[in-house]
Formats: C-alpha cells, structure tokens, sequence
C-alpha cells in the first residue's frame, strides 16, 4: 500500500481469551489508515486506487473509499489470462477471510 499524503499504522488492543490458559490476555491487531491517490495491491487477488483507504486486521477487512465524481476501483484478479472484475463505487470493502467484495454507491461492476 501506498498514497500521497499520509499512512498512518497503529495497534489497536483486544481482550481476548488465551485458548491455552483460559485467561483473559490482551491481543494487538494492526490498523491502517491511508490519505491521498492511495494504490494497493494484494498479490494474485486485486489491484485498487482510492482517495482513502483503512484497513482493520480485527475486522479482518480492507475498505476503499471513493466519491461519486471519483470513485474508488478495485480491479478483482480472476486468474492468468483472464480479464479482472472491476468492482467501482463510493465504498468497496474487500472480506479478508472469504476474499469476497462488497460495493456501496456502485458506479461501476463488470464480469
């Protein structure tokens, strides 16, 4: 990931229970804010630019932000030879564990 003018990156602590102790123990997640002509690119899974980007390890989520007159693009990698799913809109949230998408205010969605 990288943008124009900021990325900030944080841990954000979660009380969870330790499965081998049974105690309650903190667990940091990282978090990531991005500002500005933000590009990402997930190696054989898709390729986006935004004007924000955020990403939630404890949500387990990558979120797109984009504005009617420039919407956020994530281009969805379908394999070698095969032409990228274009998912457009105000708000694309890529699901980490099931690396599926969800798009609010689509403006674009191609096959």
């Amino acid at each position: 990931m990288d943008c124009k003018d900021t990325l900030d990156v944080f841990s954000t602590d979660q009380m969870e229970k330790n499965p081998e102790t049974g105690k309650m123990e903190p667990k940091s997640y990282q978090e990531m804010i991005a500002i500005g002509s933000v590009h990402v690119r997930k190696q054989g899974e898709f390729f986006g630019d935004a004007d924000r980007v955020t990403y939630s390890e404890l949500k387990g989520t990558m979120t797109f932000y984009g504005t009617e007159k420039n919407p956020a693009i994530v281009n969805e990698l379908k394999g070698q030879g095969i032409k990228p799913k274009t998912h457009a809109g105000k708000t694309i949230t890529y699901f980490i564990k099931t690396k599926t998408f969800e798009t609010i205010g689509a403006t674009q969605l191609n096959d």
